[in-house]
């Protein structure tokens, strides 16, 4: 059933307003004709006065063309709308045989009934000479009886199109330009009866951007579809987001795969479910692939593709952009085994370490990118060292918020930190989990960026510095970064100036529809979704929640030179195998040995109890303080005296005690203990050691401190007798001294 028109035509006279002397001089009527017409207000259509006793069909004509009849309220009342589950006949649809079978009436007058649709629902409007043989009394029974209803007829008035819609059939309404459309399927209007579904087209945002109105006047469930008009040169469904203004200060959108573009005589459309309805509006977004015209926030969500509050869509955005960056965890990767990395880095952060002289360097790399990148402290901690960041080359607002950060001691995408450690400096400790808010912040700016970045490249310089004193001002006003609601407080502040440039570019600098879209859709879309607060604090919680436990660390230290071989430059002890024990800061001991007899190469396998300790060191060197490392596969490996290095491998230990053995004599005298070597006697009596010099002099040393400077240039013989000690023939003046 094609509208009903409602409005009202020049020169014509409102029958549902007008007063009594109007209507009857605008028809040539009596007065009490006139005043009959006015009580039976409200009229649906000009057409049915004909039921008015005194006006009958000969004036037909006449009130064709001189009067109108529109709606006296919104919604329109429904009386005789049908209900679910009743027997009752729809004047409106049914078939005259099924009408004349359920109301008794000729089959003349049902026919004429059904000529005269769309019938009103108030059926007295129909009664003779509207209806030739259907009574007064005929029609009150029929009502009374509820024998019979009457479906709202569709009609439109003032732009709007309504149409009724029912939980059994549901409805579709188009407005009255065809390219905007609601669809409300079955089982969707709840009630017994139904309600009205209307679509408004309105002026077009910024003048290119497609919007019009939607409403259900009565409970309805989720979900029904809107199609509108595709915004000018949109290239597909994933270049488009429709969002509509929920009338309560939320926003709504539907977008990527919950829009489906047609084609229809009237144009390219689009067609998105909703959750809630108001006013639409398409944008263009350019695609989540296009790095600079991508729109950001909604548009390249991997997980909203229905319509949603912007609230909702803000915290699945928000969790799965956090997710998408809690990235897995890798070693630091060490170019010289010097420069001493233990910990992990996130992925996105590049880090590397190597030697330059004597200085261990630590460089690390914020390779996130930019538009969904993580920011990372950038402040060590512990030790002594030196700090110095520089950043890339990008674009005018991403460099403005790389600066801000990195005073603020964070590293931003594209910028690197270089960190610089001499020997004996200690260690010192780099957190390289990311930093939720400034992570939130750079992400959700980057939005405002790549939406901006069109109308900076057209807008003249002066008004280029003029956003970034306004950048300068809110990050003064607001501050970087506390927490969640100064977060969004900065984005509250940023996002009216940022749109009043785009918008401004739109307007004074674009060239072609095209692009006057593009920038059309930005600045409504930054002023419309961006500016709310909540988004970023969203980001800010669920970044937190997911970043923050990561808790990755790079420690970093720069090692002394390994210590020289014994004097000789052999490793070996009386054990023949070339093979020595290395101890390491913590206590663990190894055995290293020749890969093969007579092998440059070495291999370290770890001493699991006390016993094979003491019988390994009756024969051996031992190295005290060894460093160990990692290699480029992430294998541990020991920082062998020399230099070199040694894997530590999986194998078992056998030791021979009856084998050659220290005589714990010095080789001045016919013993086998060379010169420039430690000896300690047994832990079991104590921890006195000694060192024997150039010379062949023992001296005592004092304490631990002495120790370890000698342990890094000198072996060490464990387990020396107490006696034989006492007994060394010769002895320094002094105890011994090392700097």
């Amino acid at each position: 059933m094609r509208p009903l028109e409602r409005d009202c035509a020049a020169g014509q006279i409102d029958i549902n307003t007008a007063a009594v002397n109007e209507i009857a001089r605008t028809l040539r009527l009596a007065d009490p004709v006139a005043a009959s017409v006015v009580s039976g207000r409200p009229w649906h259509r000009s057409a049915d006065l004909i039921s008015v006793p005194g006006i009958g069909p000969s004036k037909s004509a006449l009130l064709a063309e001189a009067v109108c009849a529109t709606p006296t309220e919104l919604p329109p009342r429904a009386p005789l709308a049908c209900v679910a589950g009743s027997d009752a006949v729809d004047l409106q649809s049914a078939t005259v045989e099924r009408i004349e079978a359920r109301t008794g009436l000729g089959r003349p007058a049902v026919e004429r009934l059904v000529s005269a649709r769309p019938l009103p629902q108030n059926l007295e409007q129909v009664v003779p000479p509207r209806v030739p043989g259907l009574s007064l009394p005929a029609v009150k029974r029929l009502v009374d009886t509820r024998a019979v209803c009457v479906t709202p007829a569709p009609f439109r008035f003032a732009g709007t199109s309504w149409r009724w819609a029912t939980g059994a059939h549901g409805a579709v309404t188009v407005g009255s330009d065809p390219r905007y459309v609601l669809y409300v399927p079955p089982g969707k209007i709840a009630g017994e009866t139904g309600a009205w579904a209307t679509v408004k087209a309105l002026p077009g945002e910024l003048g290119v951007l497609p919007s019009a109105d939607f409403h259900i006047h009565g409970q309805w469930r989720p979900e029904v579809a809107v199609r509108v008009p595709a915004p000018p040169h949109s290239d597909d469904a994933e270049d488009v987001i429709v969002a509509h203004d929920r009338g309560d200060g939320e926003m709504s959108a539907s977008f990527d795969q919950g829009a489906i573009e047609s084609a229809t005589p009237y144009g390219r459309v689009v067609t998105a479910a909703a959750s809630s309805l108001s006013t639409f509006t398409t944008y263009v977004s350019s695609g989540c692939d296009d790095p600079v015209r991508r729109t950001g926030l909604f548009a390249c969500s991997d997980t909203a593709r229905r319509d949603t509050t912007a609230q909702a869509l803000s915290v699945q955005w928000a969790t799965a952009t956090a997710a998408r960056q809690a990235r897995s965890a890798t070693n630091c990767d060490v170019r010289n085994v010097r420069a001493r990395t233990i910990g992990f880095t996130t992925g996105g952060l590049g880090c590397t370490a190597d030697m330059d002289a004597e200085s261990g360097v630590w460089t690390f790399a914020n390779d996130s990118g930019l538009f969904s990148g993580v920011v990372f402290p950038a402040v060590p901690s512990e030790g002594t060292f030196e700090r110095k960041i520089t950043r890339d080359d990008m674009g005018v607002l991403s460099g403005w918020l790389a600066g801000t950060m990195i005073e603020g001691g964070h590293l931003p995408p594209k910028t690197t930190l270089t960190i610089r450690k001499n020997v004996g400096s200690g260690d010192t400790t780099l957190s390289t989990a990311a930093a939720p808010g400034h992570s939130a912040v750079w992400i959700g700016a980057q939005q405002f960026i790549s939406l901006a970045d069109e109308a900076l490249d057209l807008l003249p310089v002066d008004e280029v510095l003029k956003a970034h004193q306004a950048y300068i001002s809110c990050v003064g006003t607001v501050g970087l970064i506390t927490g969640p609601d100064t977060v969004g407080s900065l984005f509250e502040c940023l996002s009216g100036p940022i749109a009043e440039l785009v918008e401004l570019a739109a307007a004074r600098y674009a060239t072609g529809d095209g692009l006057k879209a593009r920038l059309a859709s930005s600045a409504k879309l930054i002023g419309k979704f961006f500016g709310r607060a909540f988004i970023v604090v969203d980001l800010f919680v669920s970044a937190g929640s997911i970043w923050e436990s990561q808790n990755r660390t790079v420690k970093m230290r720069t090692l002394a030179p390994p210590p020289a071989p014994p004097v000789g430059g052999q490793f070996g002890g009386p054990s023949g195998d070339g093979s020595f024990v290395a101890r390491d800061d913590d206590g663990r001991a190894y055995v290293v040995e020749p890969i093969s007899a007579g092998s440059a190469s070495y291999r370290a396998v770890h001493i699991a109890t006390n016993g094979d300790f003491n019988c390994l060191v009756q024969s051996r060197f031992v190295f005290d303080d060894i460093q160990w490392s990692q290699n480029s596969d992430g294998q541990m490996v020991l920082v062998l005296p020399g230099g070199g290095t040694a894997p530590v491998v999986d194998r078992n230990l056998t030791c021979d005690p009856s084998g050659p053995a220290w005589n714990h004599v010095g080789v001045r005298h016919g013993g086998n203990v060379p010169d420039n070597v430690i000896v300690k006697m047994p832990d079991w009596l104590g921890r006195g050691s000694w060192f024997i010099n150039g010379e062949g002099k023992i001296s005592p040393i004092a304490d631990g401190g002495t120790y370890l400077c000698l342990a890094h240039r000198h072996p060490v013989i464990y387990n020396v007798p107490l006696d034989r000690i006492q007994a060394w023939p010769d002895v320094a003046e002094h105890p011994a001294a090392c700097s």
